[in-house]
C-alpha cells in the first residue's frame, strides 16, 4: 500500500474479485481490531460482516461477477470484537 494510504486516518481496504482482502491500511486495523496479517487473503464478507447479513452482502458483492447491476449500498461493518463499527 502507498505510505499516505497506509498512514491516513481514514480506514482503507482493496478487495479482489472474489472479496478477499488483498490489502488494507492501519486506520483499518485499529477500528476493526484485526491484524493486516488477519485480513489478507481472506473474505471481506466473513470476516467484517456479522453472520445475520452475510447472506445480503455476498449477493451484492457477487453481483458484478453475475454482470448484474449493483447500486450504491451500505455495509454494516463489524469488529474483531463483533462491535457494530460504521454503516
Amino acid at each position: 500500500m502507498r505510505p499516505s494510504i497506509d498512514n491516513a486516518n481514514a480506514p482503507n481496504s482493496d478487495i479482489d474479485v472474489h472479496g478477499n482482502v488483498t490489502e488494507c491500511n492501519q486506520a483499518a486495523n485499529r477500528i476493526t481490531g484485526y491484524s493486516k496479517k488477519e485480513v489478507l487473503g481472506k473474505s471481506v464478507v466473513e470476516i467484517y460482516i456479522n453472520p445475520e447479513y452475510q447472506g445480503a452482502v455476498g449477493k451484492v458483492f457477487d453481483n458484478p461477477l453475475r454482470d448484474e447491476d449493483t447500486a450504491n449500498f451500505e455495509i454494516p461493518l463489524f469488529s474483531k470484537k463483533n462491535v457494530w463499527r460504521f454503516y
